[in-house]
């Protein structure tokens, strides 16, 4: 597979100006420097290159000319220039990233970024505005930098911590009990989630309005208890700590409507109580 030329602003097609990298010549990588964006999904974000560049791996002396260079140095070729920033969509697998982190990476092989084609992953890799999509491994990163933890990741961790001290929960039972309290699939292992998608269950966790009635639920029936189903206390005060649920996902759409509807039974319900 070889990188093809395109333009920047072109989504689905990779910038011209970057040299073909064939997945048969191990001895050539792809070198990519950027900043890491937003995570339209699960696991994937967006990775905006702003230095390309070719690195050659180091033939030693004395070596027989068609022997396999894998355990030879990589060594820094050349960095093309003139070829504007562009995006591609990343999926780093077992790598905690998170926006705002800088990665430079060397891809070589199979592991090439793919230009996006014809099918429904490339036409979504397209309107995310990405130029290609490639999975990057440990050992594709050569170094990367993350500013601190944001709120929503702190948050997120004291979650984690209490789950693993309060109820002793580790490995699969804490994935899954992470993934229905955040609604993130992208938490559960590869093999958790073929099992989910077997069983027709994998949509639970996915953020959904099933989270946020849940969590509205779980507000409303203590204070109906104590100042009745239809008590605006019991109807209003619960929406503030939805909302918040609401931001601490950052915005799902499917969360985002739920909220509103939420907010319209609450408001429909308190105007034509008894």
């Amino acid at each position: 597979m070889a990188l093809r030329s395109g333009f920047a602003d072109e989504p689905g097609r990779l910038p011209r100006g970057i040299q073909a990298v064939e997945s048969s010549e191990p001895s050539r990588a792809l070198r990519l420097r950027g900043q890491v964006g937003s995570e339209p999904a699960s696991g994937w974000f967006l990775l905006h290159v702003a230095e390309t560049g070719v690195d050659v791996r180091e033939r030693r002396q004395g070596r027989k000319k068609h022997s396999r260079p894998w355990w030879t140095p990589w060594v820094e070729k050349e960095i093309l220039r003139d070829i504007p920033t562009y995006s591609i969509l990343v999926r780093f697998e077992k790598l905690e990233m998170r926006p705002g982190c800088r990665v430079d990476v060397r891809l070589y092989g199979s592991g090439l970024p793919r230009p996006a084609a014809d099918s429904s992953f490339d036409r979504y890799v397209k309107e995310k505005g990405a130029s290609a999509s490639v999975r990057v491994r440990t050992w594709n990163v050569v170094s990367s930098s993350c500013p601190g933890p944001s709120w929503r990741e702190r948050i997120t961790n004291a979650v984690e911590s209490t789950l693993k001290e309060k109820a002793a929960l580790s490995g699969r039972p804490l994935q899954a009990a992470m993934a229905l309290l955040l609604g993130r699939a992208g938490l559960l292992d590869k093999e958790f989630k073929t099992m989910g998608r077997e069983l027709g269950i994998l949509h639970i966790f996915a953020a959904s309005g099933f989270h946020l009635a849940v969590f509205y639920a779980c507000l409303h029936l203590p204070l109906a208890r104590f100042f009745g189903r239809m008590h605006p206390v019991s109807l209003l005060l619960p929406l503030p700590p939805c909302f918040f649920y609401v931001v601490l996902l950052d915005f799902p759409v499917s969360l985002c409507r739920a909220f509103v509807f939420v907010c319209f039974a609450a408001s429909k319900s308190l105007i034509h109580r008894r």
